[in-house]
């Protein structure tokens, strides 16, 4: 099934592993409407605002200005921001920092507002909460105790669309009564699980007119 928007969006996505690939959320949306055009700035183990085992390059604040320049040049301004992270912002190693999580959220929503080719009137934020994670049982270590702390982040960041005037698109809850059949490790989708988010995130999109 396809659906298509009144004009093509140019579209910045950003995420993690889960956005990476042929199979990734990010493909399978450009798989429902390939008149938009997609700039996809997914990194596995890209994070909100860590610099996830010493890698710079997977700070998403660190980075999001260059992402947004690099978008100007690949698909003009970008119509729609559609973020989903906070699953490697949930590890183990983090588990002591829901606050600062939740606070470089804030600051990335706010980084993005002020990049020059944001226009309030004409581009719009996506603020996708991470899928769910597995029972401790069938994660890696550094996984473990995820499943608690991903409804914080969830939570959370229902708070903050609503607050900065973005679109909130719960997948966490779309995702979780299946969650078992859609993934094999508790933390990666399969194929199937990530067209259940592309079509989520679509399924919002097409009522996005944008003021343009």
């Amino acid at each position: 099934m396809s659906f298509l928007n009144p004009k093509p969006l140019n579209i910045l996505a950003v995420g993690d592993s889960n956005g990476v690939g042929s199979d990734g959320w990010v493909a399978k949306l450009g798989e429902l409407n390939g008149a938009n055009h997609i700039y996809n700035t997914a990194l596995s183990g890209n994070t909100v605002g860590f610099n996830n085992r010493s890698n710079g390059a997977k700070n998403t604040l660190s980075n999001i200005n260059r992402y947004m320049n690099e978008a100007c040049k690949e698909i003009n301004h970008p119509d729609v921001i559609i973020i989903m992270l906070g699953t490697n912002d949930c590890k183990a190693v983090y588990k002591d920092n829901i606050e600062v999580v939740k606070k470089n959220f804030e600051k990335l929503v706010k980084s993005i507002k002020n990049h020059p080719s944001f226009h309030a009137d004409k581009s719009v934020i996506f603020l996708l909460s991470p899928p769910p994670y597995g029972q401790d049982e069938m994660l890696d270590e550094k996984y473990k105790g995820g499943c608690q702390r991903i409804p914080l982040i969830q939570a959370f960041i229902k708070e903050l669309a609503d607050k900065e005037k973005c679109v909130f698109v719960d997948i966490y809850s779309v995702l979780l009564p299946v969650f078992r059949f859609i993934t094999s490790d508790g933390i990666h989708l399969t194929p199937e699980g990530q067209k259940m988010v592309a079509l989520v995130i679509q399924d919002n999109l097409k009522y996005f007119s944008g003021k343009q």
